[in-house]
Order: C-alpha cells, then structure tokens, then sequence
C-alpha cells in the first residue's frame, strides 16, 4: 500500500511543482522552521506560552521520534530502499538522512500546528496545520518517506503537543491561579 501511493504520486509529478515540493521540504526538514517560529513566539510576551510549550513540545519530538524511535525502528527511506524498483525514485538532489519510521519532520510539524491551535487564533492555526500538511505531502511527492512514515509522525507529533498542552492547562494553570489571582502569561 505505501508503495502503491508514492508510485501514484511519482506518476503526477511536474517539474514546475517538483522545485515548490523540494523548497516546502526542505523548510520542514528537522522540524528547524517550527523551532525558529518558536523562539519568535517566545519573545512576544503574549505569545510566550505558545512559543515555550512548541519548544517543550518539539523537544519531545526531537527526543522521542529522532533519539529513540528511528533508531530502534531503523526503517530506510523509500528513496534509499527503492531508488530504480518498480519506477520509484527520489527527485533529483533530493535526500535524507536518518530514517524514516516515524516522520520527525511531519511529527515536528503536526506537534507545532496543535499547539498553535490551542494557544493561538484560528486563522494561524489553520495555516499552520496547512503548512503541517504540504511538507508532509512534500516529503511523499519526492520519495524520500512512505505515507505510513507521515501518518505515525503526524499522529505522534499530535499526541505529545495534546499531553504538553493539558499538562500546562492542568498543572501550570491552576498553580497561577492559586498563586497570581488568574494570570495565566509565562514570564
């Protein structure tokens, strides 16, 4: 089945998308664009507990995905695996490193987007669980993850930013409203 989706996603490629695909990509790569808005969001006092529970969260991805399930998983990248077999193929200067089981970038990616969707407005929300959503379809139009990969990221990006944002709203929160009369901004 995942091989059957890149196949169908290799056959629609077009070269003017092929270099959006690769740039989107590679904004996504390592979860680096999430932690960069982060710390932006961090220093706006307030935005700050959105920009600290990203990067508690994206910490978490990081450690989670990239330190512990890759490596136990050790799943190859489609692109490493496949390159030539049955017509599948990277895009041209396209690769990564690592592995591929679960999606670090689309984990890094999903978990950021939720977290924005629980602090931030609808409309960043949305844009981000879009741009969430074109760097994994990136990562499957150039070969270089299967569907299975994204979809595990996605849903472990997902459930760490839930677990991270209910700690603080059950913990945090209510430790502030002891103690502050209500005031719920990090500082």
């Amino acid at each position: 089945m995942d091989g059957a989706i890149l196949l169908a996603l290799q056959a629609i490629r077009i070269d003017g998308l092929n270099q959006i695909m690769v740039l989107i990509s590679a904004l996504g790569n390592q979860g680096l664009i999430w932690i960069v808005i982060a710390i932006i969001l961090a220093i706006f006092p307030a935005k700050r507990a959105c920009g600290i529970l990203n990067l508690i969260s994206l910490a978490l991805v990081i450690i989670i995905v990239g330190v512990i399930l890759d490596p136990i998983i050790a799943r190859p990248h489609p692109s490493d695996l496949l390159n030539g077999v049955d017509g599948l193929s990277a895009l041209t200067g396209v690769s990564a490193s690592g592995y591929s089981f679960p999606s670090l970038c689309t984990a890094a990616a999903v978990a950021s987007s939720t977290v924005m969707a629980f602090l931030l407005s609808r409309r960043t929300a949305t844009i981000a669980f879009i741009f969430s959503f074109l760097i994994a379809l990136a990562r499957l139009y150039e070969g270089i993850q299967y569907p299975s990969d994204v979809l595990v990221g996605a849903l472990v990006g997902f459930i760490i930013a839930v677990l991270v944002v209910q700690i603080y709203n059950h913990f945090f929160l209510n430790l502030l409203d002891r103690g502050t009369q209500g005031r719920h901004s990090l500082y």
